[in-house]
């Protein structure tokens, strides 16, 4: 549907009375379809209810492996069966058994989904719980400070109010949990329905979970304790008194990455592409923390004068915070930047489409849908009422594989009226006449792309045009008529309109595309998890800018910043970052990425500069509006909910 695949089962009943297909009421009869929800919602735009003939029915969710499966039971018209090529089957359900269909075909195994999990959604909840258990830690420790200082008549101070975001965090994932029992739901940006009897019988490890979650931030609680110590004596650190050597010398380390990530990788040998690539990048991510420090001191001491040249005590202040405490924003804004970029890997590696679905693209990119391949089986009256029934903008030829030459090359014959033959600069002869270097190659790109797929060129093969009905090549049945169906003028043709026509008069049985579109299909699995990973992505980004958030804000907080200034620390500082992070990330990815697909954009990256912003404006808002006992509390409950 579209560039997304779905299964379509041509059934005949063989024997009366037989139980239909799984999630089917009855048999469907002849010129009927079923079709499943996932498969009604998808095909909305494209009429596919009418596709494959009168709607039936919905196939319930008995018969399906998942909700959101898109799948068709179909029954032929009369006369439109292709018996020759159908299977006998005695029943339905068994797995491995005939040929493989359903969802499962068409996704990646779960132990991938497994490990996305862990690395972009469990372990940066854990670092925000971690980052959260140690702000309230430390306000515990100051809250007991006069109990310690001698004054025993207080009462000592208690974990400052813990159970309470346990609570609301526990009650919120199982609020989502109790909705998944008794309703399906569909995970947002992803095309993925969760069933709610998958979630019945996985109730045990459902339960597992929350219980680990009630239990992981109260044992962080205990774990990341400040145990009391004497008075150590300082360590000399002999890095220190060259930090800011280093620091310069990250800077260029970091803009030498860059370029040869960037460029130097086009330069290199294509066995050492790869290798060249990615120590590039590794140097880039690494170097990137020192030179946002180093941008950050700078543009602290550029505030400083410029408050102090117009005299605007708050832009000096700020300055003066750069300068004084530059880690804590710079670890804020190196999680965007770092996170970003991350995600934007995660995002290219998953989604490469392949050099053949690049090209495929490339291809619907330069004459769009002017041309359309079709292959089916089909009689001789069936291509004539299909010819009939096409617009009047649309021409069709017939194609015909005449074998392979001595030398291996591929000889086809263009079969059709004249005014189909024109389309392709071809001349209008009962004879067949070569055009594989002709003018017409060169004064028509369709022509020049169905050589291109079909590996006819100046090198090889031979493609000639000959002036004839193209039902003449409908004479066997059995084998499959390869047609194509040309928009006149170069006119824009509509793929569905020809996938109805196709099976409404040719065969149930047929594939309808743009040349090299079976491609472009094939990258479907690819796709979906490239879903998969920006949703993970979006929930690594929200808790490593959050945890990042939360230790820039005391530090922030302690400079005594106006709200102004504080809004510009924690909020505006970071969406910028994110800004500039998309244009990096996609900037890294160009190199690998492909042009005419690529998967790495800034607009694809949209959604995570929205989880970096949401993240710095929770940790603003709460730092600017609740008590300093409240602060550590509520991100505390924003770990919670991400960990469950």
């Amino acid at each position: 549907m579209g560039d997304f695949t779905h299964d379509v089962v041509v059934v005949i009943p063989l024997v009366k009375n037989s139980p239909p297909p799984p999630g089917l009421r009855r048999w469907p009869e002849p010129g009927e379809a079923f079709l499943s929800p996932g498969l009604i919602e998808a095909g909305k735009g494209e009429r596919v209810t009418s596709r494959y003939g009168r709607f039936a029915g919905v196939i319930s969710k008995d018969g399906l492996e998942s909700p959101g499966e898109r799948f068709a039971y179909v029954s032929p018209a009369a006369g439109l069966a292709d018996r020759e090529n159908m299977w006998e089957v005695a029943g339905f359900g068994r797995q491995g058994a005939g040929f493989p269909m359903g969802r499962h075909v068409y996704v990646f195994d779960v132990d991938r989904l497994y490990w996305g999990l862990l690395g972009l959604a469990v372990v940066p909840s854990l670092l925000l719980a971690a980052v959260a258990a140690r702000g309230m830690n430390t306000v515990r420790e100051r809250e007991r400070g006069p109990v310690r200082a001698g004054h025993a008549g207080q009462r000592p101070g208690r974990l400052p109010r813990v159970p309470r975001p346990l609570a609301l965090g526990a009650a919120a994932s199982c609020a989502v949990s109790l909705c998944a029992l008794f309703t399906d739901l569909h995970v947002p940006g992803v095309d993925f329905v969760v069933d709610r009897a998958d979630v019945r019988s996985a109730l045990p490890l459902v339960g597992a979970a929350h219980l680990v979650t009630l239990l992981t931030v109260p044992a962080l609680l205990v774990g990341l304790r400040r145990r009391p110590t004497g008075n150590p004596k300082p360590r000399r650190c002999h890095i220190a008194r060259h930090a800011h050597r280093i620091r310069r010398g990250c800077c260029w380390l970091f803009l030498l990455a860059l370029l040869v990530t960037v460029r130097g990788t086009e330069l290199a040998p294509a066995n050492t592409r790869l290798t060249v690539y990615l120590t590039g990048l590794a140097i880039a991510v690494i170097c990137a923390p020192a030179t946002i420090l180093t941008a950050l001191t700078a543009g602290g001491g550029l505030l400083v004068r410029a408050g102090h040249r117009k005299g605007t005590k708050t832009v000096q202040t700020m300055g003066v915070a750069l300068k004084r405490h530059p880690l804590p924003l710079t670890a804020l804004v190196s999680a965007v930047v770092l996170s970003l970029t991350l995600a934007g890997q995660a995002l290219l590696w998953s989604g490469m489409p392949g050099d053949l679905a690049s090209e495929a693209r490339g291809t619907r990119e330069r004459v769009g849908t002017s041309i359309v391949e079709v292959s089916s089986h089909a009689s001789a009256d069936g291509m004539r009422a299909f010819e009939k029934a096409l617009p009047d903008k649309a021409r069709l030829l017939a194609v015909r594989d005449r074998g392979d030459d001595a030398r291996g090359n591929p000889r086809i014959e263009l079969v059709g009226s004249c005014a189909a033959l024109h389309e392709f600069a071809a001349p209008c002869s009962p004879e067949p006449t070569d055009i594989t270097g002709g003018g017409g190659h060169a004064g028509d790109a369709r022509l020049g792309e169905f050589m291109r797929w079909n590996g006819l060129g100046p090198t090889g093969g031979a493609l000639t045009a000959t002036h004839r009905s193209p039902a003449r090549e409908a004479t066997d049945t059995a084998r499959p008529v390869w047609l194509i169906v040309l928009g006149s003028d170069g006119a824009s043709l509509s793929v569905p309109d020809v996938k109805r026509l196709a099976h409404r008069h040719l065969s149930a049985t047929n594939s309808v595309d743009t040349p090299g579109g079976t491609w472009i299909v094939g990258t479907g699995m690819s796709r979906e998890a490239s879903q998969w990973v920006l949703l993970l992505s979006f929930v690594m980004v929200f808790c490593v800018v959050a945890a990042a958030g939360a230790l820039a804000a005391p530090v922030a907080g302690r400079e005594e910043l106006g709200p102004l200034a504080l809004w510009t620390a924690l909020f505006v500082l970071p969406l910028i970052a994110a800004g500039l992070s998309e244009v990096l990330a996609s900037w890294l990815a160009s190199p690998m990425d492909s042009p005419a697909w690529p998967s790495v954009t800034i607009i694809a990256l949209a959604p995570l500069t929205c989880a970096a912003a949401a993240a710095a404006g929770l940790i603003t808002i709460v730092f600017l509006s609740a008590r300093p006992a409240d602060r550590s509390i509520i991100t505390t409950l924003a770990s919670a909910v991400s960990t469950v």
